[in-house]
């Protein structure tokens, strides 16, 4: 009898041991990155750097109310290598939705084309397609993503990965504004001496 209560408890032991044993395992597959991802903006890229001093200047922009509660931040960055005196120029952008955040970079050399693609998808009409509806975006190489359609009661929309703030089109008019006066800060500081 004991031998029999013996062998049913190794084997529930066992069984337990293994349980256990595939619980860490998938938990130690979920916790690893999954892909190594590389800077796409050259102020990642610049920021990132190891054995050298880098020092990041920011200062606020300004920021939109989005539909829903969310919110979009825009920053002026300035990112320096003190080593080599590289110098690199941009903004930060954040989306806000909730309690949920995320933020990415654009180039100084992204701005401009960014603003054109706002000035098409604040203007954008129904005819740009033969089809009912359309979706129309533009992407910077950092992930920032505006976009405008005719699907919704929203009509754009500035998206960084899952995170997006619905916007209205006056809203889409107020970015733009805050990446031409960025854009002239930018280029000011492009213009005069670093500090070092």
């Amino acid at each position: 009898m004991f031998e029999g209560i013996t062998r049913m408890f190794k084997a529930t032991a066992v069984l337990v041991v293994a349980v256990f044993a595939s619980v860490a395992s998938v938990s130690a597959q979920s916790t690893a990155p999954a892909v190594s991802v590389s800077p796409t903006t050259k102020l990642e890229s610049m920021q990132n750097e190891s054995g050298s001093i880098i020092v990041v200047g920011s200062a606020n922009v300004g920021s939109i109310n989005g539909l829903l509660g969310t919110r979009v931040l825009v920053e002026s960055r300035e990112i320096t290598n003190i080593g080599s005196r590289r110098q690199e120029l941009g903004l930060l952008v954040e989306v806000k939705e909730s309690a949920r955040a995320v933020i990415c970079y654009v180039d100084l050399d992204e701005i401009a084309p960014l603003q054109r693609a706002l000035d098409y998808l604040a203007s954008v009409q129904p005819s740009v397609t033969r089809l009912e509806n359309f979706h129309a975006s533009y992407r910077t190489r950092g992930g920032l993503d505006v976009s405008a359609d005719n699907t919704t009661a929203v009509k754009a929309a500035i998206s960084i990965g899952p995170i997006h703030a619905p916007i209205t089109l006056a809203e889409l008019h107020n970015f733009s504004e805050l990446l031409a006066k960025a854009k002239t800060q930018m280029e000011a500081l492009k213009n005069s001496q670093p500090a070092h």
